[in-house]
């Protein structure tokens, strides 16, 4: 529009604003990482283990989840290790070390081959075990609020691998019918 000058993101007093460091995720896969805090604020960090694999006869158990609040300040750092899902074991567990010391741990479901056990959640402001395989099917992640673990696997195809994160596998699935893996998210939620 003519009369209208500046750029993006400037103030109507010619002034430019600094924009909120918000919107900000760090997500983790399998492997050992350490994650170093950018910012100082209030951190988010939920966690998933990893969904159970197919076995005889039996779909897979679904994996725990957890999440924890923290205020954490700039450099301060996060030990982080994501397990695998293999075929035929458990799924991996999810462990996360803050520098209070306190350890979340999120363990995988169990696999179809055994006696069900769900993933267990320690240490977290909020720890929700997975839920166990029905028959055939497999067991769904745990879940809370926004946060939605992965679905067991089912008949359907296309569907048979456990969902992503934590789901348990289908047991009829195709040779390549897995337990979701597990996961770490990182939420920046503000400095207030």
């Amino acid at each position: 529009m003519p009369g209208l000058r500046g750029w993006l993101g400037q103030a109507l007093g010619g002034t430019k604003r600094t924009p909120e460091f918000s919107g900000y995720v760090a997500n983790f896969g399998v492997g050992t990482n350490t994650w170093v805090c950018p910012k100082t604020g209030r951190y988010r960090v939920v966690q998933w283990g990893g969904g159970g694999c197919r076995g005889a006869n039996s779909g897979g158990d679904g994996a725990a989840h957890a999440q924890t609040v923290r205020w954490l300040t700039t450099g301060q750092s996060l030990s982080i290790t994501v397990g695998e899902v293999f075929e035929g074991i458990e799924g991996g567990a999810a462990t996360v070390l803050f520098p209070d010391s306190t350890l979340v741990t999120t363990t995988g479901g169990a696999s179809g081959n055994g006696t069900s056990r769900p993933g267990v959640a320690t240490g977290g402001d909020v720890n929700v075990p997975g839920r166990p395989r029905s028959g055939l099917f497999g067991g769904s992640a745990g879940s809370y609020g926004q946060f939605i673990g992965g679905a067991g696997g089912v008949a359907a195809f296309g569907f048979q691998s456990g969902g992503n994160p934590g789901g348990g596998a289908y047991d009829r699935g195709a040779a390549g019918a897995s337990g979701g893996p597990a996961l770490v998210l990182i939420i920046y939620e503000g400095s207030a």
